[in-house]
């Protein structure tokens, strides 16, 4: 949910509906995340009825680090590769996003 948020995704509206989740689970998890100091969370000014949530920068710090750690992962997982393995597999996704 926090790289949810990291991306843009900032109404609790947005959320529910990215994850196919009702607006009660959302505001329940939202809670916990304002305990935590992960997230803020206010009205928005053109249109009350909207909740914004806004990452902490401690929650932006958590975000990046995590984002990290998967991509230093991803980096030693295809390091079994030999460069023409990577770029037939590169091939073979590109194939199937376009199909």
């Amino acid at each position: 949910m926090l790289s949810l948020i990291s991306s843009g995704v900032n109404r609790t509206t947005d959320l529910s509906k990215k994850l196919d989740v009702s607006a009660s689970h959302i505001t329940a998890i939202t809670d916990s995340l304002v305990a935590n100091n992960f997230i803020t969370r206010h009205r928005s000014e053109v249109d009350r009825r909207i909740v914004v949530l806004e990452l902490t920068e401690e929650a932006r710090d958590f975000v990046a680090s995590i984002e990290q750690k998967k991509k230093e992962m991803i980096v030693r997982r295809f390091s079994v590769f030999t460069d023409e393995e990577r770029e037939q597999f590169q091939a073979l996704l590109k194939k199937l996003a376009e199909n």
